[in-house]
């Protein structure tokens, strides 16, 4: 049979037929998905026969959004200059030639209902939205214009370079970015493993103009060389018929050009390694920005697999032998390398598998001599088509401060566990045999399967993955449609068609002759060491790559590990900064690796997992079960239902069933005892939408003086991680069969939260219950070691928090504003250190005395079985407490802590500024939070309403036109039923207080005149329906109903139907109550109504009064504390510190260059001269002046504030 790529080259690509698809080609027709049983979407796949185009097509009748991706075979590999690739991408979104106006489809996009992005990986790059069912064809036509015709304008094209490199130096400072990219320059400099992806000013500038090269140039030869149909695929979602999702695929996307490009051209041929033996065998010392200690070995796996025939791709994906090599490797159970090292006290934690996978250079395997062409490819099909794998897997460890001066036994101990893996014992040990009843859904166990002695490959371990991957995907929940069309785009870049949805579930195949290929390249010839740390000593005088200066750093001795040929020579990566010296490992350490044996028996194969659930049935309300041959009616809500949505298709109808829209009920009849009822509040809902054997159990927990202090917060912490730790070895194979849970701190408490499978979740709910009871109860039953072993990773937590990026200190600083107690990991870390076992044991003993609890069980359980789990969970946490209580003589106050907003002072501005906490980040981040009001559900919903109109504008104007940095963004906040608006900039170009004059000259004059003013009745309407449709998309997954209901229960709302009570609100909501409340909030002069000319009169409405309430948190960098030093000294704030007289005359030359060019269009020059004066005098902003109030001491600020009342109802 004749490869798809031959095949698709004798295509006419000039066919205008209207089945603009392959219909010849049987490989490509008839595609079958595979997909979970409780999927009832539709599904098809074709590939455009004029373009090669593949797409996958999904039908959802009930969908409230539609969505699609694009997924291209091209990223930052085919990069001939460092970052052009993602430079690229940004550029797509800045407008075509159908669509020339930039910022446009972000906008159309917003304004109905959706939301847009992308990302560019090695080997991909992936562009995706969401929109309103209704816009989804409108949305695809300006979406396909990315790969027809972009613009790349030359204005855009190096105001864009500016976001690119804002880009880069916000990750800069991130530790992840710089291990990677660390990985990545030490490698072979000819795989394109080695390349910088991201670019920065100086690769997408400064190169080209020494060069004398033109980057527009660049960027046009880059596009028109790679974005090719034939390496495209593309997933779209929406309501409509499957054809007529085909009629509009074929329709937009057919005249995306075929370059006919190669898959994997990009690679270099297979003996060019990703690490040549020279780059490895090498101990690496590498400076953190954040106070980490980790010890990592990197492994560079190289598999060669046969290509599929029909699809071209690999099927390596059907094996996943490197799923069960981490697998071992990371496990954390009894007998695991993890469990064993935390025992010894030197980690606390590991992981272990691929950091990166990539394909490579396409290749044929065993080709006969007179076979072969000149270009060395194959003259027939006796030959098989191969494809280079790479994987580079990795073990992580975080080390204890003891662990670090142990890491040369902790490399032994991993390799004595390799030893295991490769040898294993011979023995008989007996493991159950894990297999499912398809009639009945009942699991049953063999006892006779006997690990054969005789194999390396432990099949038991590969069959219970299979068996319980093949669950996850049998009760696979879908995710929503952005991030599905997203996953299915890039996944069909990964599998064949068929198997796009089951392509990372299966294991199809035991191949135990490729895992022992991979298994065996981890060894001493093939990795290296990286101890990555902040404290090194005296890491000054750093040299580059280039050069090399003798610098002795260390407080680590690497003695007997690595050669002193290379030692201690520092260097400083070229990209990111990060300071490292390398050195090579000697070969007495080497051979000592080479020849360890497993020999610990403290070291084997995990058990077999108790966790796996055996009843799969799923328990549905008999009322529906009566109700599944009936047609079903529209829930009845005492509201008109027709017009919720655009109903121009449809199946856009809502139809929902009466079960789906009730909330959880509060169980009053699980007990006759009055002590229980008011100390356990139950509520209970069972699934009757979703249908999967899953279930959710959330706790609120209320103790005491939870909240009284940071000590008493850090207490509580250190005794959940405590818990945590303890708990690790036995739910870890809860989590591989599907459970987990979250045990965290809240001000009242704490919130226990259990998702998975319901069958064996009660035994996981026992058993973290037990252990949290013993644990207050007893002060023994930690063991003191491990408390100071958490305390210390905990205490490195709180200190990072300060090499957090600046936007996210700004929004930590300004909750503290806003709440009257708020902690931040500032002041944990001021008080861990002095918190001992003793003082944390007793504190919990008395703290855990005041009990009670609010309980919500949803999902596949009848309220007999929740209710038996209450109970259960009842006697376990106040048994062992009744004698406590009886006993106990210190009085503790039992009122609950009560959160308060702070409000702000009426027309100020209250400004905090603050320096950087790390000095060496180059950003400044700026929060504007308008304070709106107490939430009710009118307020809330034109809030919403109005972020979705402005939020667009705001991004398109200070971050694509002005470029003040990477991340511009607004939202809407619910601080304890107090509503805010804010607006978050993190810039590395200006300071805070330049940011803070373009926001407000966006905010104060451009946001009226350009957004509200122009608002027509059409356009309200369509922003009114779309954000209806969002409102009322039913979730994908259970838990995300179940955290719906939950956030209902702890802000004491109980506003279960709390969607279909907004649509009401929204579908009354005009214009004239948008500009009521931009004028009531955001301006100093409320009193505004709207003309029926659409101007606008200031008035004596008193009920639109100026509530003007505003903070600004600024974060400044060390480098732009000069510019800060005037308002920091003087309080006050000018035009010119603020930027806006040259915003005022950049805005006046752009005014006049549109008024030349009406006139030039209506010859009509005199006339619009006059009407020109007369705008830029209209146009000149003038700032309000307004008091400011600059903190300097925030806590005896916020004494002077009065408070909103605690959790009110509404």
């Amino acid at each position: 049979m004749s490869s798809t790529a031959t095949t698709d080259n004798t295509l006419d690509n000039n066919n205008t037929n209207n089945n603009n698809y392959n219909n010849n080609n049987n490989d490509y027709n008839n595609i079958t998905i595979n997909k979970p049983p409780t999927d009832q979407k539709s599904y098809k796949f074709l590939k455009l026969q004029k373009n090669q185009l593949e797409i996958l097509l999904i039908s959802d009748p009930q969908t409230q959004q539609s969505s699609a991706a694009m997924d291209i075979k091209v990223g930052h590999f085919s990069d001939h200059l460092p970052g052009i690739a993602h430079f690229c991408e940004h550029m797509c979104f800045l407008g075509s030639k159908k669509f020339p106006k930039e910022g446009e489809y972000q906008e159309f996009i917003k304004m109905n209902g959706g939301m847009t992005n992308a990302f560019t990986g090695a080997e991909n790059t992936n562009y995706h939205f969401s929109v309103a069912n209704n816009k989804l064809e409108e949305a695809l036509d300006r979406f396909a214009q990315f790969f027809i015709c972009p613009l790349f304008t030359e204005s855009a094209t190096f105001r864009e370079i500016n976001a690119v490199n804002s880009e880069h130096l916000k990750n800069r400072q991130e530790d992840i970015w710089r291990e990677f990219q660390l990985f990545k320059s030490t490698a072979n400099e000819k795989h394109p493993f080695s390349k910088f992806g991201t670019g920065n000013l100086k690769t997408l500038q400064e190169i080209p103009e020494m060069e004398g090269k033109s980057i527009r140039n660049i960027l046009l030869n880059f596009y028109n060389q790679f974005y090719s149909a034939n390496q495209m695929k593309l997933c779209i979602l929406g309501n409509l018929p499957i054809l007529e999702l085909e009629r509009i695929a074929i329709e937009k996307f057919s005249d995306i050009p075929n370059k006919g490009i190669v898959t994997n051209d990009f690679y270099p041929t297979p003996e060019v390694k990703v690490y040549n033996e020279s780059d490895l065998q090498k101990f690496y010392k590498v400076k953190t920005v954040s106070n980490l200690r980790d010890l990592i070995l990197l492994f560079p796996i190289t598999v060669h697999t046969k290509l599929g025939n029909i699809f071209g791709r690999s099927e390596l994906y059907k094996i996943k032998p490197e799923r069960y090599i981490s697998h071992l490797l990371g496990h954390e159970s009894e007998g695991s390398l993890c469990s064993f090292l935390k025992s010894k006290g030197w980690i606390n934690g590991l992981s272990a598998g691929p950091i990166s996978k990539f394909s490579g250079c396409q290749h044929y395997n065993n080709i006969p001599v007179d076979k072969v062409t000149v270009d060395n490819i194959p003259v027939d099909n006796t030959c098989d088509k191969m494809e280079v794998q790479t994987i580079l897997f990795n073990l992580t460890m975080e080390l204890t401060i003891e662990g670090e001066s142990h890491y040369q036994e902790i490399i032994k101990y991993i390799f004595e566990y390799i030893d295991l893996l490769k040898n294993p014992k011979n023995s008989n040990t007996t493991t159950d045999k894990v297999t499912v009843d398809k009639v009945t859904d009942k699991v049953t166990v063999d006892n006779n399967n006997t690990k054969n002695s005789k194999n390396i490959i432990q099949k038991w371990v590969w069959n219970e993955m299979q068996f319980t991957s093949k669950l996850s995907f049998e009760n696979l929940e879908m995710p929503r449609p952005l991030q599905l069309t997203t996953d299915m785009a890039s996944n069909l870049q990964k599998y064949n068609p068929q198997d796009v949805i089951s392509g990372s579930y299966l294991f199809e195949q035991f191949d135990e002759n490729i895992i022992l290929e991979m298994l065996n390249q981890l060894n001493v010839n093939n990795f290296n060491i990286y101890l990555m740390k902040q404290d090194w000593n005296d890491v000054t005088n750093v040299t580059t790559d280039n050069t090399v200066d003798n610098i002795p750093v260390d407080n680590v001795t690497s003695e007997n590990v690595t050669s002193n040929v290379t030692k201690n020579l520092w260097k400083e990566e070229k990209w990111y900064g990060t300071q490292y010296s390398v050195e090579n490992l000697t070969f007495e350490f080497l051979e000592e690796l080479k020849n360890i044996k497993h020999t610990t028996i403290e070291l084997n194969f995990p058990k077999q997992n108790p966790f796996i659930p055996e009843d799969l049935s799923i328990r549905c309300l008999q009322k529906q079960k009566q109700q599944s041959s009936e047609p079903q009616e529209l829930v009845n809500t005492d509201m008109d239902t027709t017009n919720l949505v655009n109903t121009e298709e449809n199946n856009n109808t809502i139809v929902k069933e009466e079960e789906e829209e009730k909330g959880p009920e509060k169980i009053e009849d699980w007990t006759d005892n009055e002590e229980s009822k008011s100390r356990i509040n139950f509520y209970f809902k069972q699934d009757s939408h979703f249908k999967t054997p899953r279930l959710s159990v959330f706790y609120h927990f209320t103790f005491p003086e939870t909240y009284a202090s940071p000590n008493t917060v850090v207490m509580i912490r250190l005794f959940t991680k405590l818990i945590d730790d303890y708990l690790n070895e036995q739910v870890y194979a809860a989590e591989l069969a599907g459970l987990k849970y979250d045990l965290s701190v809240n001000t009242n408490g704490l919130t226990l939260l259990i998702i998975g499978y319901n069958d064996k979740l009660n035994l996981l709910n026992d058993l973290i219950l037990k252990t949290m009871v013993k644990a207050a109860l007893n002060g023994n039953f930690f063991n003191e070691e491990r408390f100071h072993l958490v305390k210390e990773s905990l205490q490195r937590t709180y200190f990072n928090f300060k090499f957090n990026q600046p936007y996210e200190h700004a929004l930590v600083s300004t909750l503290q504003c806003l709440y009257k107690v708020k902690y931040t990991s500032l002041e944990y870390f001021d008080v861990i250190g002095e918190i001992t076992f003793m003082e944390m044991c007793n504190f919990i003993y008395r703290w855990f005395k005041f009990m009670k609890f609010d309980i919500l069980i949803h999902g596949n359980y009848t309220k007999e079985e929740a209710t038996k789990l209450v109970k259960d969970s009842e006697k376990i946490l106040f048994e062992d407490l009744q004698n406590l209580q009886k006993n106990y003589k210190i009085k503790v106050p039992k009122e609950e802590f009560n959160e308060n907003i702070l409000q702000l002072p009426l027309q100020k501005d209250v400004i905090l500024p603050i320096k950087e906490y790390n000095l060496q980040n180059e950003n400044n981040a700026l929060e504007i939070t308008y304070q709106i009001s107490k939430r009710n559900l009118k307020i809330e919903c034109i809030a919403e309403l109005f972020l979705q109109l402005i939020s667009t504008a705001y991004y398109t104007k200070l971050r694509t036109e002005e470029q003040l940095g990477y991340i511009v963004h607004s939202r809407l906040r619910n601080d304890h039923n107090i509503l805010n608006i804010s607006l978050i900039v993190q810039s590395n170009r200006f300071n805070p207080l330049i940011c803070l004059g373009h926001s407000d000259y966006f905010i104060e004059k451009l946001l009226f005149k350009q957004v509200l003013e122009n608002l027509n009745e059409d356009v309200l309407q369509s922003n009114i329906s779309a954000i209806i449709s969002k409102t009322l998309e039913k979730e994908k997954q259970m838990k995300m109903e179940t955290v719906r209901h939950w956030s209902e229960i702890i802000t004491k709302q109980f506003k279960f139907n709390r969607r279909f009570e907004k649509v009401k609100f929204f579908k009354e909501i005009t214009k004239q109550d948008l500009i009521d409340f931009y004028f009531k909030y955001f301006t100093l002069n409320g009193n505004t109504t709207l003309n029926s000319d659409n101007s606008t009169t200031k008035n004596g409405n008193t009920n639109n009064e100026s509530e003007y309430k505003r903070l600004i948190v600024m974060f400044y960098a060390n480098k732009f504390e000069e510019e800060m030093k005037e308002f920091l000294e003087t309080n006050k704030i000018t035009n010119e510190m603020l930027g806006l007289d040259k915003l005022n005359k950049e805005d006046q030359l752009n005014d006049e260059k549109v008024i030349e060019n009406k006139e030039e269009e209506k010859n009509e020059k005199k006339v619009e001269k006059e009407e020109g004066d007369n705008k830029e005098d209209e146009v000149k902003y003038e700032r309000v002046e307004r008091e400011i109030i600059v903190v300097k001491d925030l806590y005896q600020f916020k004494k002077t504030l009065p408070l909103y009342p605690s959790f009110h109802q509404y």
